[in-house]
């Protein structure tokens, strides 16, 4: 299990109800919809790649045992 939050502040006390769960051993594609973005939390390089430009901007998780394996969450802020 994992989780995926997008927002524009990340507050560290985080409710862990605000992130939406996903299954990551079948989850492939997560959608960001901007170009302006940053990833919070680590995920190592080769294990995704970024794909698409402006609203079509998306992570390809091209390994996901090593994508989830420094973190069992995905925090995206948007500028």
């Amino acid at each position: 299990k994992g989780g995926l939050l997008q927002s524009k502040d990340i507050n560290e006390d985080v409710d862990k109800m605000a992130f939406q769960a996903i299954d990551t051993r079948k989850t492939k594609t997560i959608e960001i919809g901007t170009d302006k973005y940053k990833l919070v939390t680590e995920h190592p390089t080769s294990s995704y790649e970024i794909v698409g430009e402006g609203e079509q901007t998306k992570i390809e998780i091209l390994h996901d045992q090593d994508f989830w394996s420094l973190s069992k969450y995905l925090v995206i802020i948007q500028n």
